[in-house]
This record gives structure tokens, sequence and C-alpha cells, in this order.
């Protein structure tokens, strides 16, 4: 008795001292954070049974796999009277590489520098239910520092807001702008005159907004909105224009004027002397904005990219003698 109530407290000990790996099977190892700000990467464990020689992949929007289906108290042999629940509503959910139960802690100390709360999570490590204890075997109930991970660990299925939030927006499918331009129709334009930018497609939510989704992940019902805060045209000959807005239609009247909301005028012609084209890629800055269960807030910022191709060559202007 008193050999097991040696090894259940050297794994409660190594468990706080080192960092926890609660990547899923199919990351290549996460980083993890303790309250000081102190960081490592290590391999991620094995979600599934222990033994069954087969990683299960985690969902690919919570990032949860499961746990073992059988679950036995640390350093003991596989009988029934050492065999534990594998996840407990209190406790959370059983690791057996740690002898200890994974849980949210709760509250969530603040992310550790550079990271937000969409990034990660808190997670504690609580011992097992005691046995009854004795002089020689005393009940431990010693719960680690908090350390933060990207992802849950095996078996527990829960999300704080912030990680509800990350996994909705995985689950968007937003687009990227249809480019209109003067150099549209013909396919080319010239040095010097007015290029004008412009979305076609900004009347589809999904690719101006606003778009709106909400869902219940891992316990936290969330609802985010995203919507395109500027588009970043780059024109190809190395030059950016930002347009925070939806720039303006080219009419026939318009002329050779530049466009009064987004718009470019090229310096030089495209290669080969204008019988290649420039490839203009418009980058879509989106900020999503969301709200979960408790009145938690926060915003996460996306891409998405459109393209065209333009061929900008020189005017030629030609002198008659009359």
């Amino acid at each position: 008795m008193l050999k097991r109530a040696v090894s259940v407290a050297l794994a409660l000990i190594l468990g706080m001292a080192t960092s926890l790996v609660l990547a899923s099977p199919s990351t290549a190892g996460m980083a993890d954070c303790d309250l000081g700000g102190a960081c490592s990467v290590e391999p991620p464990p094995t979600a599934g049974n222990p033994g069954s020689g087969s990683a299960v992949p985690a969902d690919p929007v919570t990032g949860f796999t499961p746990g073992p289906s059988d679950c036995y108290r640390q350093g003991e042999d596989k009988t029934e009277e050492n065999k534990i629940p594998c996840s407990d509503p209190a406790l959370g959910a059983y690791q057996p590489d740690r002898g200890c139960y994974m849980r949210l802690a709760d509250p969530q100390p603040a992310p550790p520098a550079g990271k937000a709360a969409e990034d990660g999570a808190w997670y504690e490590c609580a011992p097992p239910p005691c046995r009854a204890a004795s002089a020689a075997e005393p009940c431990i109930t010693t719960v680690s520092a908090p350390r933060w991970s990207a992802t849950p660990p095996p078996g527990l299925n829960v999300l704080t807001p912030g990680q509800a939030a990350a996994a909705l927006i995985k689950t968007f499918q937003l687009k990227g702008v249809e480019i209109g331009s003067t150099t549209e129709e013909s396919g080319k334009g010239a040095v010097g005159l007015p290029v004008w930018l412009w979305v076609k497609n900004q009347g589809d939510t999904l690719a101006w907004g606003p778009y709106v989704k909400t869902a219940t992940l891992g316990g936290v019902t969330v609802t985010a909105t995203a919507r395109v805060v500027n588009v970043a045209y780059s024109m190809g000959d190395g030059q950016t224009v930002v347009c925070s807005n939806p720039g303006t239609v080219y009419l026939e009247g318009n002329g050779n004027t530049d466009s009064p909301t987004c718009g470019y005028r090229y310096a030089t012609m495209s290669p080969s002397n204008g019988a290649q084209p420039y490839t203009i890629t418009a980058t879509s800055n989106w900020e999503v904005a969301w709200t979960a269960t408790g009145g938690a807030g926060g915003a996460i910022g996306t891409t998405t990219q459109g393209q065209m191709q333009a061929r900008i060559g020189e005017l030629q202007s030609v002198n008659v003698d009359r």
C-alpha cells in the first residue's frame, strides 16, 4: 500500500512539473505554456485505446479525440479493484499516461503572451477519487497548476467560449472576391491610364458579409459574424492598393477619370513589353466578431483571395504630316 501511495504521489508531482501535451494525434506537437509564460513543444499523446496500435484522428472542427475505453489507477494491475471511470463530470477525462483527470481550469487565467482566447485553453490535472485513506496510504487531493494547450486532451469534449468560436469559424466557407476592373473587357490596359477596381460579387454574404452563423460546440453556444474590413489588391508590379470599400463600377461615361473609391495607375508595362499579363491578387481581410454563452466575446481575423490577369501596354502616338 505504501509503495502505491508513493507511486501516485510521484506521478502527481511529475504531472505538475512537466509540460502537458494535449495536441491531437494528427498534429506534430503543440506549444504548451505554464502560468509563468515558459513554453515547450513535445510530441502529442496517442488517443484511443492504449495498445490498440491505431490513433484516432482529431475532429477537424473541435479537435476532440476519444480517450481510452477502460481506465485503471496508474501503476496498478488492471483489475476490477483498480478500475476507475474514464470520465467524471467534476474531474474531467482520465489520462492514463499522467495518472490524473484533465479538465478546464475554472476560472480561466488570461492567455499566455502572444496568444488569444481563441488559440487554446488552460487545463488542470486532478487526482483520481480516493480509496479508503490510511496512515500508510494518505489521500491525495492536490490539483496541478493550470497549463495552456492548443487542443483538448483525449476524452475531454468541452470547450471554452474562445475555443468554440474558433471551431465555429472553421466551418465557414468564405469566398474570395471576383475582381471587377477596367482592364477586364479587353484583358489589357495601358501605362498611365486609370484602372478602376471593384468587387463584382459584393452582394454575396460569403464574399463580402455580413455572414452570420450560430452553433453549439463543446457545450458552448456561440454566434459569429464575418465582414470584410478591406481588400488589398496586389497589382502584380510590386505595388499594393488597399481599399476599405467595395469600389465603384466603371461606366462608359467616366472616361479617363480616376475611380472615386478604389483605383490605380500602372507606371510600367506588364512582362514581355505587355505581351504577358500581370496577375492582380485581391486579398480580403475579414473580421469575425463573436459572442458566446455567458457574455464572452472577441474578434478573429481571417483572409480569402481572388485573382484576375491584366496586360498593360503602352499608348503609342502617331504623328501625321499634312
